[in-house]
């Protein structure tokens, strides 16, 4: 694994550890018991990821907290994920903060418009993004990815993104992809407020991990553009851990 000096240099920000242990106070308070599903699959997961195999860790996303709770979780099993988040994040102070108790590796999104000026910094900073993410899933550090790039505001599960399947899936050979479920993070810190809500249950669900390069084949068969049958098969997985309610666009 690689050490903070080493991420910083390969372009991955290391956690801040005073925003670490607010985080970690602010969960133990708000979930003191976080309901873990599929730990037969984690401790698979963890075992592979320890022998050297490139992870990632695919994510509904329903809550600013989303990303620490997995954290928890992960880090309590020796793994040490690496997030991949937004610039726009970076707006807000509190998310900022939120932002700094993970290890994470900055993109420019999608939906975030970038004028003439912009152009350039965009084009490094997705460069550059890259990179680091070659080097953490070379050196044991799974990435976590939110495949609807977005928060749901109603906590539905939305359409996967193609183009992360397309970015991230075969950066470097052999990875495993691992559908996670989050159910309940909304209730306890949803859109708009700042300090989450007290004994809050959230259960985190992790299903089988899925051969990137078998997924492609498989998904080649069902359209020429490969990429939006293999997220639309994460984003099924990942429903089917959700409550009915919950599966949104994958609900039939």
């Amino acid at each position: 694994m690689l050490s903070s000096i080493e991420q910083k240099r390969v372009g991955i920000f290391p956690q801040y550890k005073a925003s670490k242990l607010v985080m970690d106070a602010l969960l133990t308070y708000a979930a003191p018991q976080l309901q873990v599903q599929g730990q037969e699959n984690l401790n698979i997961i963890s075992q592979t990821i320890q022998q050297g195999t490139p992870t990632i860790f695919y994510p509904n996303h329903i809550s600013n907290a989303d990303g620490p709770i997995l954290a928890k979780i992960l880090e309590s099993r020796g793994i040490h994920p690496v997030f991949i988040t937004g610039l726009k994040l970076k707006n807000n102070p509190f998310t900022n903060i939120l932002t700094r108790a993970l290890t994470t590796i900055p993109i420019w999104p999608p939906s975030l418009r970038s004028s003439k000026s912009e152009r350039e910094k965009r084009r490094k900073t997705n460069a550059s993004a890259f990179t680091a993410s070659i080097e953490a899933l070379t050196h044991q550090h799974p990435l976590v990815i939110f495949p609807e790039a977005t928060r749901s505001r109603t906590g539905n599960l939305q359409k996967g993104k193609r183009q992360i399947a397309e970015r991230y899936n075969h950066l470097v050979e052999g990875t495993q992809l691992v559908p996670v479920a989050i159910d309940g993070s909304d209730k306890m810190l949803n859109v708009g407020r700042i300090l989450p809500k007290r004994r809050q249950n959230v259960t985190v669900s992790f299903g089988k991990p899925i051969d990137a390069e078998v997924l492609k084949k498989q998904s080649e068969k069902v359209s020429r553009r490969w990429s939006q049958p293999a997220i639309d098969t994460i984003m099924e997985k990942i429903a089917s851990m959700l409550p009915p309610v919950r599966r949104g666009e994958y609900s039939s």
